[in-house]
């Protein structure tokens, strides 16, 4: 167990989008992808992200959301977890990433490139730095925390999927 990530996690999208999803998740979306590259997005313990979630047409009215539900587990040689102090290759990747190819290539994409080269990954963990992170103060000390995106490579890791509201 001690090899193994699990985490909770929600994908924000509309109502009519749910069905569709939940027979069968298009890994293929987000091709090119700067960020992490293609596959299924997901907010890490964050419910509340994924509801607020805009979507890519702009905004969806509240009645038109949809938040689904995701149990995760997956070996960690399986998994690039930017957010854990205990990383495995993470910084080799991000070493030859830097090195070789930030001039020439998106990052999503090179993680792409890695795995079309029959590096195995089936999920990708990063904190989303794009919005301020929260501090919170106990006593004397500072603590501050930040949302986690997840990307999916593919079904793999999936151990329980569904609309939950």
């Amino acid at each position: 167990m001690k090899d193994k990530f699990f985490a909770i996690a929600y994908h924000g999208t509309k109502k009519d989008c749910v069905e569709k999803i939940l027979k069968e998740i298009n890994f293929k979306l987000n091709q090119g992808d700067k960020f992490l590259g293609q596959g299924f997005y997901l907010w890490r313990d964050s419910y509340e992200r994924a509801f607020l979630w805009k979507g890519t047409e702009g905004n969806i009215r509240k009645e038109e959301k949809a938040v689904i539900y995701a149990k995760i587990e997956e070996d960690k040689e399986k998994t690039l977890n930017f957010t854990s102090f205990n990383w495995n290759k993470e910084k080799d990747l991000l070493r030859i990433y830097n090195d070789y190819f930030s001039k020439k290539i998106y990052f999503g994409e090179f993680i792409d490139m890695l795995i079309e080269n029959d590096l195995e990954i089936n999920l990708v963990l990063i904190a989303d730095l794009r919005k301020t992170p929260n501090i919170i103060s106990v006593d004397k000390f500072k603590f501050a925390y930040t949302d986690i995106q997840i990307c999916l490579k593919n079904k793999n890791c999936i151990k329980e999927l569904e609309e939950i509201s």
